[in-house]
């Protein structure tokens, strides 16, 4: 699967469909523009670089350019809203099933899941000042030893004054 020139693709809600989605995006080499829903909680949310933006922004989005990607459980009642709003290209979760499995050493299953969740409470207090800093558990699984590396660097740059938000 390639993405076609001059056009972007975007995830809406940013849930466990779309985290799931976005790996195998990821893994197969496509890339993804930003995240997108509604959720105010959801909204500010980095993953790679990746952005989550709200629900208005995403609606200003280019209706020819951007490929829109609804990951939700019942995609169909949205995909229609985004047809009806105008976006050309729009598509669910689903339609990445032939795709390979997410990540090479990674299974995205409830057990992964509850890690990103932990790493994002984590970071979030972190970058909310809730929480000093991160130690380190010495972890043998590469999953979580790779998100407290996330968390140690984002903990470098907050002590430096480097932190970025979308």
């Amino acid at each position: 699967m390639v993405l076609p020139e001059g056009k972007e693709l975007c995830i809406y809600c940013r849930g466990d469909y779309a985290l799931r989605a976005y790996f195998q995006l990821r893994e197969g080499g496509i890339p993804v523009a930003c995240f997108a829903d509604k959720d105010e909680n959801k909204q500010g949310y980095v993953i790679d670089g990746v952005c989550c933006i709200s629900y208005e922004e995403f609606l200003q989005k280019d209706r020819e350019k951007t490929i829109v990607l609804v990951c939700k459980q019942h995609p169909e009642q949205l995909m229609s809203a985004f047809t009806k709003r105008g976006f050309l290209h729009v598509g669910s979760y689903k339609d990445l099933q032939g795709m390979e499995r997410a990540a090479p050493g990674v299974s995205l299953n409830a057990e992964t899941v509850n890690k990103i969740n932990f790493f994002r409470l984590r970071l979030h207090q972190m970058l909310s000042g809730m929480q000093e800093g991160v130690e380190k558990s010495g972890s043998k699984d590469a999953f979580c030893a790779a998100l407290e590396r996330i968390l140690w660097d984002v903990q470098d740059r907050r002590a430096h004054g480097v932190i970025e938000y979308c």
